[in-house]
Parts: C-alpha cells; structure tokens; sequence
C-alpha cells in the first residue's frame, strides 16, 4: 500500500478521536528457527528484500503516532512438517508461480531436513501471539 496516500486517508475518515488498530500475529523463536531462517534468502525470489517494522517506519515518517499496544500470551499451534513447509508457498517471495520447481523442491528438501532434525514425528509445534497497536493516523 502506499503510506502517503492511505494513512491521510485514514485520518479523514475516523471520527474524532479516534484510533487506527493494527493487528499481527507472530511466531515465537524456537530452536530450529535460526537454521531454517539461514536457508530462507538462498531460496527467496525477492532478492533485494530488507526487513522493516511497518509502525515504526510510519512513526519516522511522522504518519503515525502510537497510542498502546498489547499482546496476547503464546498459543501452542501445531501443523504437520508438510503443512507448515507448504505454508512457505503462499508467501511472496516462495510462491511457486515466482520459482521453478526445481527451487521449490530444493528449499521443501532443505526446510524438511531441518524440521525433521528436531520434530522426527513430523508435527511442528510453535508458541503463536498475537498483537495490536492502536493509535493516530497522521494527514
């Protein structure tokens, strides 16, 4: 989206007084995070991607002023190797429209070897929380 155009029109259209509400979810660290994190940009198609935490750019650029923020205690949820290696294929950068099958397959290989190393019965259990910022969309 782009901030310059949607934040100022945000603040138009709340009453009053009243806050923009962002919400996300995470997932906490777990063990086999780190290694399967350091395959992620070998196989990614958006190779000139930079992380960045969306709130605190819209604070930099003044279009946000952050009211509160809360976050619920971690969630167990559990999915099979598979699931979770598939779930990989509706991001941007592994979408399989955007890599061929040969990279797709190679990174499933990888993340797999990785996941089984320490959940051998092939279920991934993850702590999940999940978060909301409210505050001032800027004009």
């Amino acid at each position: 989206m782009d901030w310059n155009v949607v934040l100022p029109r945000f603040h138009e259209v709340l009453t009053p007084g009243g806050y923009l509400a962002i919400i996300k979810h995470d997932t906490l660290p777990d063990v086999w995070f780190t290694q399967l994190g350091a395959i992620i940009p070998r196989f990614s198609t958006n190779k000139d991607y930079q992380p960045y935490e969306m709130i605190d750019e819209w604070e930099r650029h003044g279009m946000f002023e952050k009211v509160g923020e809360k976050t619920t205690t971690p969630v167990t949820f559990v999915q099979s190797v598979d699931d979770y290696i598939e779930s990989f294929h509706s991001r941007n950068g592994f979408s399989r429209e955007r890599m061929s099958p040969e990279q797709a397959d190679a990174f499933d290989k990888e993340a797999r070897k990785i996941l089984l190393g320490t959940h051998s019965d092939g279920m991934v259990s993850m702590q999940v929380v999940g978060s909301v910022v409210w505050g001032i969309a800027k004009a």
